[in-house]
């Protein structure tokens, strides 16, 4: 699965995201059209049975964060191999 994460609390969630899920994290700054206010998306892969997870991760730290989660995302690559820990 692949989840984007908008967020303004980027540093704290991609961290806990490496450490917990030993996922990689992708960062790309934003700005919202509505509220013109900066932000975050972060995009991450990982397997569906993480999603919990990755929700209480995300809620710890912004529980107004969206995220958007996408199935059925093809990956190729080296996406079995975890981060050292």
């Amino acid at each position: 699965m692949e989840a984007k994460i908008i967020t303004e609390n980027n540093q704290e969630i991609a961290r806990d995201i490496m450490t917990q899920l030993h996922r990689g994290v992708t960062k790309w700054n934003c700005v919202g059209s509505y509220t013109g206010k900066e932000r975050y998306v972060l995009c991450v892969l990982l397997s569906k049975y993480e999603l919990p997870q990755l929700r209480l991760i995300v809620r710890s730290y912004d529980p107004s964060a969206f995220i958007v989660l996408n199935e059925n995302v093809h990956i190729q690559g080296n996406f079995t191999k975890k981060l050292e820990e």
